[in-house]
């Protein structure tokens, strides 16, 4: 497993908070939405991961992290850190971590899908990392800048 910055700082979405990103991707590779779910994941597995890589300028839900699957991240993941059982079964399956940092990482969310100047672009991007209800409660502490007319 490998860790590259972006602490996780909330619970990780379920499964069903990422279905419309799970939609959008199958839609965008041309993999049928009348087929099951698990055939979709199949034919989405046969993509490369240049190909995948190359997709996320496009997506709206362009990010990829962490679900609650209760599988390996766990619904109470704070729980499950603190009392030991992540190490555990950690270490029950032979897992190494490497922790890496990203390089100007401000500069990498900067031309990444930026948002535009707007609320609904806004709470779009900031959707992409946390579930719909952590987004609308952070957006409540947030007010756009006002953006001055240069003209005058």
């Amino acid at each position: 497993m490998i860790m590259y910055s972006n602490a996780i700082p909330t619970q990780p979405k379920t499964v069903q908070d990422c279905e419309r990103q799970f939609d959008e991707l199958c839609e965008y590779f041309g993999i049928p939405a009348d087929i099951g779910g698990a055939e979709r994941l199949r034919n989405l597995r046969n993509i490369s991961t240049d190909d995948l890589s190359s997709a996320i300028m496009d997506l709206k839900n362009h990010t990829f992290r962490p679900v609650t699957d209760d599988l390996f991240s766990h619904s109470g993941i704070f729980d499950y850190y603190r009392d030991g059982s992540f190490a555990h079964e950690f270490k029950k399956r032979g897992l190494k971590l490497f922790i890496g940092e990203v390089l100007d990482e401000d500069t990498l969310y900067a031309v990444t899908n930026p948002p535009d100047p707007n609320i609904a672009s806004l709470r779009m991007q900031i959707s992409n990392y946390y579930a719909l209800h952590v987004t609308d409660r952070l957006l409540k502490h947030y007010t756009l800048p006002q953006i001055k007319d240069k003209k005058g």
